[in-house]
C-alpha cells in the first residue's frame, strides 16, 4: 500500500535566473518501508525532500500521502496535516536546550492537543526507553551529547505516531559509532513498529541499510536498487 505518491514533480527556482530543478520526478513510498534517496549535491534531493513534506509548495506535479491530496492546500491544513502524519529528523537536532529531554519528545504531542498530557507522558517515556535514553529523561539537553540528542529527536518525530518519518541527512554531524546507532534505530522502527522512513543521505553506507535506494542526477531519478 502506497503511503506517498507523487505524481510528474517539477520545480522552478527563480533567483538569480530561472532554472528547473526538478524534473518530472515520480515515485511512490510503501508503507513500513525504509528508503534512501541520494546523489551528488545539487542535484535536487534536498529540495524534493522538502516538497515531499510539504514544507515547499511552490511545485508542479501532484502529491498525495495518506490518501490525502495535498497539492494546493492552505499553510494551515498543511501545518496541521504535517502534525498529525510527518515526523521530521533534521541534520541538526534542533532540540530545545534548556528544556528536559522529556519535554522536547512531548512538545510537538502537546502542541497537537488530541491526547491527555499522561497519555503523551507515557508514549514519550516509551519511546526514550527504545531509544536507549530514558534515564536522561529529565537532564536538560544540553547535558547530553550530540548522538544523545539525535536519538531524543528520532523519538519526538515519532510522538504524533505519524504516518511517515523524513530525514534531511539523519546522521550527517555524528561520528561512525552514533551512525550505526541511529541507523539500527531507524531500520528498527521501520521493520519491527512499521514505520515508513524516507531519508535524504550523501553517504552511500549511510543508504544501503535502507530498503531501497533511489538516485538523483541533475533533477530527476536516474537508478533505483533495492538492497533487501
Amino acid at each position: 500500500m502506497a503511503i506517498l505518491s507523487a505524481t510528474d514533480i517539477v520545480k522552478y527556482f527563480t533567483e538569480p535566473v530561472r532554472f528547473q530543478v526538478l524534473r518530472g520526478i515520480s515515485l511512490s513510498v510503501e508503507k513500513g518501508e525504509f528508503v534512501s534517496i541520494v546523489g551528488k549535491s545539487g542535484c535536487g534531493k534536498s529540495t524534493l525532500l522538502y516538497v515531499l513534506s510539504t514544507l515547499d509548495t511552490d511545485y508542479e506535479g501532484t502529491l498525495v500521502i495518506a490518501d490525502t491530496l495535498l497539492t494546493g492546500r492552505d499553510q494551515e491544513f498543511l501545518a496541521r496535516f504535517r502534525g498529525e502524519h510527518i515526523g521530521f529528523i533534521f541534520q541538526f537536532h534542533f532540540l530545545l536546550q534548556e528544556f528536559t529531554i522529556l519535554d522536547n519528545v512531548m512538545l510537538p504531542a502537546l502542541k497537537l492537543g488530541k491526547e491527555p498530557q499522561a497519555t503523551i507522558h507515557t508514549r514519550a517515556m516509551d519511546l526514550l526507553h527504545r531509544m536507549g535514553i530514558a534515564e536522561y529523561a529529565h537532564r536538560p539537553a544540553k547535558q547530553l551529547s550530540g548522538g544523545q540528542q539525535q536519538r531524543a529527536a528520532i523519538a519526538r518525530a515519532l510522538i504524533n505516531q505519524p504516518t511517515m518519518v523524513i530525514g534531511d541527512e539523519p546522521t550527517g554531524n555524528l561520528d561512525s559509532e552514533n551512525t550505526a546507532i541511529v541507523l539500527d534505530l531507524l531500520e528498527a522502527i521501520c521493520h519491527e513498529m512499521g514505520q515508513t522512513v524516507v531519508i535524504v543521505t550523501h553517504d552511500t553506507e549511510v543508504a544501503a541499510r535502507s530498503d531501497r535506494i533511489l538516485t538523483m542526477a541533475d533533477g530527476k531519478i536516474v537508478g533505483e536498487h533495492r538492497t533487501r
